[in-house]
């Protein structure tokens, strides 16, 4: 939970994207080679094949989901602004924030800006939660 809780303070999105958070790093961990397993990933592990990271961007950075033509008219834009939370579940693409219709969404054609933090970038400032792990009693 420490790269959770890491990943949602850099991004400085709200502790209710927390299992976008996680399942993001979910994503990114098993693409990584770990010494337990002889320096192989759990997907190549699972597949037989070394997965590809070409895809992996910056957690909370600034994203541009493209609107098809079918779906606008010749006056609105062609891509709606949002936050990247991650990767699509069941096929290729992203996840992104769209703050202004306060929903996810999953898109293959999507421009990732990893040189900004959108929440810094939409909101102009980033708020830090408190993301304090609360110990349970033992006794």
């Amino acid at each position: 939970m420490e790269a959770v809780r890491t990943m949602l303070q850099d991004s400085g999105l709200q502790p209710r994207f927390w299992a976008e958070a996680l399942h993001a790093y979910v994503h990114t961990k098993n693409r990584c080679s770990h010494k337990l397993t002889e320096g192989k990933t759990p997907m190549e592990i699972w597949s037989g094949h070394k997965p590809s990271i070409r895809h992996c961007r910056t957690f909370g950075s600034l994203a541009y989901v493209y609107v098809p033509t079918v779906n606008r008219n010749k006056l609105q834009p062609k891509a709606k602004i949002g936050i990247l939370v991650g990767y699509a579940v069941n096929r290729r693409g992203y996840r992104v924030w769209l703050p202004k219709e306060r929903k996810v969404v999953e898109s293959i054609h999507v421009k990732i800006d990893e040189t900004k933090n959108g929440v810094k970038t939409l909101f102009g400032k980033v708020k830090h939660y408190d993301y304090a792990i609360y110990q349970l009693d033992q006794n």
